[in-house]
């Protein structure tokens, strides 16, 4: 049998399982808003990159955390999980945005995005998952050398994962602020949150929710969804840290009144200490007078004789 021949087989067989795996999200989805947008994305998977990514599933171990991550039914269910966030901020009924989404678990809502006409890019690490997933979904790539680093440009939306930080305010205003200088004039960060508690790290993700909420955040209890605005992140400045300019040192003091904190201890005002002198004065004062009434009392008695 010729390869070409194969290779086509392979392709057919390919479409043929990952549609069997859509069928089955499909019949646990009756809205009719999110079955259209479920179709849309899977008429947009490119049949050859589905063939290659069999093959290459074909090759692994049946134990292999890469072929769970990356199999036909867990990508199928990651679809139904995406078609609920493109609901949610309503990305098939606005007109073309340009999005960033940070980290692997944003490819799905980015492929998503992308057949729906908006323009997507992913940061993520060099990792075979990561690799298999855009390919499949003809993603672009930023590779960040540092945990902080972003491509370049501005955004109308940016998607991310969240972590266990953002159970506090602080850690809510370290992730969100710097975010916020990437985004457009009416940009919004959209979160999905950890849907595990953590105690260890005060991450109650049901609190995290109420709290949000409160402060007029648009939240989703079910979905554990935080969609942020400028507006919004705006009230997590108060948490960053302020940084104080260092307080001058005092001039140190002069060579005399240095000598004499040294021997008299430190000192209290600014008053010069009183004259020595003044003592002296007042004692030769008393001497002189008790001698005047001495001379007079000697010359009345010589003059009585």
């Amino acid at each position: 049998m010729r390869t070409d021949v194969v290779v086509s087989m392979s392709k057919g067989n390919a479409a043929a399982e990952f549609d069997a795996c859509l069928e089955q999200v499909l019949a646990h989805t009756p809205d009719q808003r999110t079955q259209i947008i479920l179709q849309m994305m899977a008429a947009s998977v490119d049949a050859d990159k589905l063939g290659q990514l069999q093959q290459h599933l074909a090759k692994l171990p049946d134990n292999s955390p890469e072929k769970n991550a990356i199999s036909f039914q867990r990508i199928a269910e990651q679809f139904a999980g995406a078609v609920q966030q493109v609901v949610a901020l309503d990305l098939d009924r606005t007109t073309p945005l340009k999005i960033l989404g940070i980290g692997r678990a944003t490819s799905t809502l980015l492929f998503c995005a992308k057949s729906m006409g908006h323009d997507g890019i992913m940061a993520c690490g060099n990792h075979a998952v990561n690799n298999w997933l855009l390919r499949l979904y003809r993603l672009p790539r930023f590779e960040p050398k540092k945990p902080a680093d972003l491509p370049e440009g501005q955004f109308d939306l940016i998607v991310s994962s969240g972590n266990l930080s953002l159970g506090t305010k602080r850690g809510w205003a370290d992730f969100a602020l710097p975010l916020a200088a990437r985004l457009k004039d009416g940009g919004r960060i959209f979160v999905v949150l950890p849907k595990e508690a953590n105690p260890k790290r005060n991450y109650y993700p049901d609190i995290v929710i109420s709290k949000l909420a409160q402060i007029g955040t648009r939240v989703s209890s079910k979905g554990l969804f935080v969609l942020l605005d400028k507006n919004m992140i705006k009230k997590f400045e108060a948490e960053q840290p302020k940084v104080e300019a260092p307080a001058e040192p005092p001039a140190p003091p002069t060579a005399p009144a240095a000598q004499f904190v040294e021997r008299n201890g430190p000192l209290l005002d600014h008053r010069e200490p009183a004259s020595p002198l003044k003592p002296f004065w007042k004692t030769t004062t008393v001497l002189i007078g008790g001698f005047v009434i001495l001379i007079g009392f000697l010359v009345a008695t010589w003059a009585a004789l």
